[in-house]
This record gives structure tokens, sequence and C-alpha cells, in this order.
């Protein structure tokens, strides 16, 4: 069983007593001094800690670090499931920017380029579904 975990990681277990955010969990971890290890991966070097048993619960021990873990589990699933959205949403926008750039005949420089797609993303990730037609008229707009 996983002992040592990510700040991102403990904050998405919510656990009683511990803050919900990343940052906060460093900062926390840092003031009461828990155990912790440096990884080296691809992204540098990240610390992974150790959760102190008064956030676990003394008593319930075992089942509280089984629980955690599944429910750690299922939030990386999601986050996961969430990713690929993500990913084909850009993927959709990009296409339709490139679509409507062909169809007037405008040339984009890489900058504005990034900058529609990173406009139309916010905008479209609220949303949650690329309509051309809607993405045709707000590049209309801005372009």
């Amino acid at each position: 069983m996983k002992k040592l975990y990510s700040a991102s990681e403990i904050a998405a277990m919510k656990l009683p007593g511990l803050p919900t955010s990343r940052d906060n969990i460093r900062a926390r971890a840092e003031r009461e001094g828990w155990y912790f290890e440096e990884l080296t991966g691809q992204g540098g070097v990240r610390r992974v800690f150790s959760i102190p048993e008064k956030y676990l619960g003394a008593t319930a021990g075992a089942k509280a670090r089984a629980q955690i873990d599944q429910n750690l589990n299922s939030a990386r699933e999601q986050h996961k499931t969430e990713g690929m959205a993500d990913a084909d949403l850009l993927a959709s926008i990009i296409e339709g920017v490139e679509r409507f750039a062909e169809r007037n005949g405008l040339v984009l420089t890489a900058d504005r380029k990034a900058a529609f797609i990173t406009l139309f993303y916010r905008y479209f990730r609220e949303e949650g579904t690329v309509d051309q037609e809607t993405l045709g008229e707000l590049m209309r707009r801005v372009g």
C-alpha cells in the first residue's frame, strides 16, 4: 500500500483537519515537519509526503488508508477522463481555428493563432462543447 503522497494527492483526499489545496498542504507539511522524500522525474524534483497518523485517525489506521487509496484512485480516474475531454475540446478548437482561417484567407502568425486557441479554449471549456458556428462568429468579432 502506498504511504507517500504528493501534496495534490493529499489535497484530493479531503482529510478532516487538512487543507484542500496543494499549496496549503505543502505549507502545513513544512510547518509541522512531515516526513518527505524527494523524487526526480521528467518535470524535475518533487516532494512526496507521509501523512501523519493524527490526520488518518489512529483507531481507523488500515481502514482509513484503504479508503483514502480508493478515493484517490477514483479521483485519478476522473482526472484522466476529464483530461481526455479537455484534449478532445482543444483538438476541436485548433481544427476550427485552422478551418476558419483557411476558408477566409487569413494568415495567422503562431502567436495570434495561439492567442485565439487560448481564448476559445477558455470560452468553450465553460460551455462544455465546441459549436463551429459560435467559433466562427467569435473569430469574426475578435479577428
